[in-house]
């Protein structure tokens, strides 16, 4: 059974009230895995379940603005946000319930944890389920069995809000993905790696959109240039469209944002160089894109930061930004420009193939240029001294690609 069948099943599962296997990936270090279900409707039978082949300590992973809603606090001295959520403040439902640990007890606590009605006064603490406190994004921006367990029922279509319990080794001593997934070849429970479900959501959701088109004449001609929304961290990127883009062997330049090359003419790298090479091949070929992709926004790293710490490499985020952009216009197969032939080879994972790669057209940097300065990465990619601020000469430049890495 592949992965997308096996989440297929852990979905349907969830929706009628059962139990799933959520595992980490093989070598992560961490090894975490649980039993999950999706806390509104829970019953007892599951939950007891649950506790009888796990830690015993039953968790609900949540979203960090319901929890705070709830006025129900992390706990003092958890660690901050980083590759796990965090625990918060452990609960009980203040009525309808004995002692609160039972499982029909604790069944009823998550079933009040999902229901939107349910308001801060509805529960006390501490008590016997343990809130996680899991920030927005999921699996995408932590990957891990609490984030991977609130997807699930997310997908599902239930309250964001899910029931899990740690599976442990024989011993009991720490979290066994081998003992896990026993465990669901004896009850026939489906699993699903954290790995799995990032993939799948990558493949079947888009984060960007188009936020507008308007006409823009280049030195290589009328481009269509469109801005695109990327909505998981509200930054915008710019595309340049020449002719169709819908259909296969589309020719595609994916650009990372330099303004000391771009905009200034640095001569510490080839970014403008690569810019001006990929517009022109664009053009000659009559067909293409430019993908140009703005850097993320982050705290302390502004443009003072890009001046002294040269250009930005690319990293994941550009890659699912891209990829995700080219779907987005139709692009079902691509041929990339760049001068990394070894590089990856593309964003299948997403629907789109790179059918060949190709080098940027361009004449080699004159040697007798100025000396590369401290703060480029590769000599090689020295710029034309010559270079004019004359659109009419920009066709000339010497160019090198700026490596390109789609999944």
């Amino acid at each position: 059974m592949n992965a997308e069948t096996r989440i297929a099943a852990a979905l349907v599962a969830l929706k009628r009230g059962g139990v799933v296997v959520v595992v980490d990936d093989p070598g992560k270090g961490a090894d975490a895995a649980a039993l999950a279900a999706a806390a509104a409707g829970l019953q007892a039978p599951q939950l007891a379940f649950m506790v009888r082949h796990s830690s015993g300590i039953v968790c609900a992973a949540m979203r960090s603005e319901r929890l705070d809603q709830l006025r129900i606090p992390g706990q003092s001295g958890a660690d901050q946000p980083g590759d796990r959520p965090v625990a918060a403040v452990s609960v009980d439902l203040r009525e309808g319930i004995t002692t609160g640990i039972s499982s029909s007890d604790r069944a009823a606590t998550l079933r009040a944890l999902a229901d939107p009605r349910s308001i801060a006064e509805d529960l006390v603490r501490p008590g016997h389920v343990l809130p996680i406190r899991c920030e927005q994004g999921g699996v995408l921006d932590q990957p891990c069995v609490e984030q991977a367990a609130l997807d699930l029922c997310e997908l599902s279509s239930l309250a964001a809000c899910a029931a899990f319990a740690a599976v442990t080794s024989d011993t009991g001593d720490e979290p066994d993905r081998d003992v896990a997934l026993r465990l669901a070849a004896e009850h026939d429970l489906p699993w699903v790696s954290v790995g799995e479900l990032a993939r799948y959501r990558r493949y079947t959701e888009s984060h960007v959109g188009q936020a507008v088109a308007v006409a823009l004449p280049t030195a290589y001609g009328t481009f269509r240039a469109m801005c695109f929304g990327y909505e998981r961290d509200s930054s915008d990127h710019l595309v340049l469209q020449m002719g169709d883009p819908v259909g296969e062997d589309v020719l595609v330049a994916v650009h990372a944002e330099c303004v000391a090359g771009d905009v200034l003419g640095s001569l510490s790298c080839g970014c403008a160089a690569a810019l001006d090479g990929s517009l022109r091949m664009i053009s000659e070929a009559g067909r293409g894109l430019v993908i140009y992709l703005r850097e993320r926004k982050r705290a302390g790293l502004g443009l003072a930061h890009m001046l002294e710490g040269g250009c930005a490499a690319h990293e994941e985020r550009d890659e699912t930004i891209a990829a995700h952009i080219l779907r987005d216009l139709g692009a079902r197969s691509v041929t990339l420009i760049t001068d990394n032939p070894a590089g990856r080879t593309g964003p299948t994972g997403y629907g789109v193939t790179v059918n060949r790669r190709v080098p940027v057209s361009a004449r080699p940097a004159d040697p007798s240029g100025p000396a590369h300065t401290s703060g480029s990465a590769d000599p090689s990619r020295s710029a034309d001294p010559s270079r004019s601020a004359d659109p009419s000469r920009s066709a000339d430049l010497p160019d090198r690609a700026v490596p390109v890495r789609l999944p």
